[in-house]
């Protein structure tokens, strides 16, 4: 995914997905450079199972059941993200309509104790919302399904007392079936 202010590149992550004989979906890495007048600034964030002690994390088990836990990536002291999926079967309301068979994970990591999200998943899309539930305000919800490889969402934010919503698009640019390969590009915009 690709960050931009005004036009100019602030952000640019590749992230490194695999899915298993079984269906599990593991993240393998990524790589992430921050930029400052076109000029990478920093590549904190960045990591690559199988280097430096990084591990691989599961992302989303292919048979999910309340109560599972896992490491949803490893890379001592940079990225430890955890899960757990807390329900299965449920459903969940969001501004398009309500959503069956939804699976709910939380997630949180390490390194930032204070901090949980949950996150909900629909069968046939993918996650339709998302909400910190400790240590913050923020929720992402899906708005809009375009097509079949297009999709809309919002996001609102709280940094102290300023509140800043978000909205934006994902498309799936690539998709090769044999391969189990697809490319992602997201655009966002500040919604004032």
């Amino acid at each position: 995914d690709t960050v931009s202010v005004r036009g100019e590149v602030t952000e640019d992550t590749y992230d490194w997905f695999a899915q298993d004989r079984d269906g599990n979906v593991w993240y393998m890495g990524e790589d992430s450079k921050e930029y400052e007048d076109g000029q990478v600034t920093s590549t904190e964030g960045s990591w690559e199972a199988g280097v430096d002690g990084a591990l691989p994390g599961i992302v989303m088990q292919a048979h999910p059941t309340a109560g599972q836990a896992y490491r949803q990536e490893y890379y001592p002291g940079q990225a430890e993200d955890m899960a757990e999926v807390t329900d299965v079967g449920t459903t969940k309301q969001i501004g398009l309509g309500e959503y069956r068979d939804v699976v709910v994970i939380k997630e949180w990591n390490p390194l930032e104790p204070d901090v949980v999200e949950q996150k909900y998943y629909a069968p046939g899309l993918g996650m339709i919302a998302e909400e910190t539930v400790a240590g913050g305000d923020d929720r992402a919800e899906l708005t809009e399904t375009v097509d079949d490889h297009t999709w809309k969402g919002k996001v609102l934010m709280k940094l102290g007392p300023v509140s800043l919503s978000f909205a934006g698009t994902v498309a799936m640019t690539e998709r090769d079936d044999d391969a189990h390969r697809a490319v992602l590009s997201a655009k966002g915009m500040e919604q004032k």
